[in-house]
């Protein structure tokens, strides 16, 4: 019976010193257990600041090269429409350089021409007013006026009569132009009206 008490005992003075012990280690699991949460949260928060960090600053490179090639392309596009416009600005020069050229060419011509018919008008006033009384009926006179017309012109050219006898005719002669170049003369409205005239004048 003294050995059942004294194991009862020994017993009841283990479990006594084993409850200070497990109050204390179950403290420290509910100590550790609570820290253990918001240690996982802080990792988990700063690894996810670092990922949107990175994500960040690939997007900003991603953004800056993007920039740079647009950029890029808007200096080459206006490049190209400088020298789109640059060259167009050459050819509408030259353009109008060339269409000057050719006023002013037609404007010697005009003129040129305005000079021989008032020449030849002058001609016909001065000397064919002083021969025309040579005939009398108007045909004659129209007749004698051509004629006279033809050789003040052909004069005008240094081109004797002989010259305008049709023979071979040669188009890439001086004298063969020359001669077509007068007989259209002859044909121009002022020289056409003056005949006329000179028709209906008896």
């Amino acid at each position: 019976m003294a050995s059942q008490e004294q194991c009862v005992q020994t017993h009841g003075a283990l479990r006594r010193a084993r409850k200070p012990h497990d109050l204390k280690l179950r403290v420290g699991l509910q100590f550790i257990s609570s820290l253990l949460l918001p240690l996982t949260l802080g990792v988990f928060t700063v690894v996810i600041t670092f990922q949107q960090q990175s994500a960040a600053k690939q997007q900003r490179d991603e953004d800056r090269m993007a920039a740079e090639l647009q950029r890029a392309e808007d200096r080459n596009a206006s490049l190209m429409q400088r020298r789109e416009d640059q060259d167009a600005s050459r050819f509408l020069g030259e353009q109008e350089q060339n269409m000057g050229v050719g006023k002013r060419c037609s404007g010697d011509m005009l003129g040129l021409n305005i000079r021989l018919l008032n020449e030849i008008s002058q001609i016909v006033r001065t000397r064919f007013e002083n021969q025309i009384t040579i005939t009398t009926s108007s045909t004659s006179r129209a007749i004698y006026f051509h004629g006279y017309l033809l050789e003040q012109i052909l004069k005008i050219f240094d081109i004797t009569p002989l010259d305008n006898i049709p023979q071979n005719i040669n188009i890439n002669s001086g004298i063969d132009l020359k001669t077509a170049l007068c007989r259209q003369i002859l044909l121009l409205p002022m020289i056409i009206i003056t005949k006329e005239n000179l028709y209906l004048s008896n």
